[in-house]
């Protein structure tokens, strides 16, 4: 019996960050805004697909 595995992986990359907060507004149950430098953070892996896709196209 053979069991196929769909992974997915959500990441951020720093570098065109904006800062703006959206993708926690809009995803809180995947992204969180770090304290210390007021970045994104993927938090949870297992979120939402279709608002984290969201997040990303309102960028």
């Amino acid at each position: 019996m053979a069991v196929q595995i769909e992974i997915r992986v959500t990441k951020i990359s720093i570098l065109p960050f904006a800062g703006c907060k959206n993708c926690a507004n809009v995803a809180p149950d995947v992204f969180g805004i770090e304290e210390d430098f007021g970045r994104a953070r993927v938090y949870n892996q297992c979120g939402n697909p279709g608002l984290v896709q969201q997040a990303i196209d309102s960028w």
